[in-house]
């Protein structure tokens, strides 16, 4: 499975880091990745912006038939994850390792 991981770094806010998700999404969309890991290992904050982005990238990518998987997410970020109930539509793994052993089942 041809997997990409996208390193994201501090605030997924309005203005600052939402759109370079959107835009590093759709970069590597079209690239014949099937699997397009994020890695919120850097990733300190997270507003309604952000999370509206996260659910537009996810979309995005189920609707070009490639699976979207976030890792390391931290503490802070998680618990916002689990307010929005996000958590249970995102495919949220604590290391890449994880969720490339989950797809790799899932698509065999």
């Amino acid at each position: 499975m041809k997997s990409i991981t996208i390193e994201l770094k501090g605030s997924i806010t309005i203005g600052q880091g939402d759109i370079k998700l959107r835009e590093g999404i759709h970069d590597v969309v079209g690239q014949g990745y099937e699997l397009i890991i994020l890695d919120f290992s850097e990733v300190n904050y997270l507003d309604s912006s952000g999370l509206g982005e996260l659910i537009a990238a996810n979309e995005f990518v189920k609707e070009h038939g490639k699976d979207l998987a976030i890792v390391n997410v931290q503490k802070r970020v998680q618990k916002l994850l689990y307010i929005s109930l996000l958590i249970e539509k995102l495919s949220c793994f604590e290391t890449r390792e994880e969720a490339m052993e989950y797809f790799l089942a899932l698509h065999v």
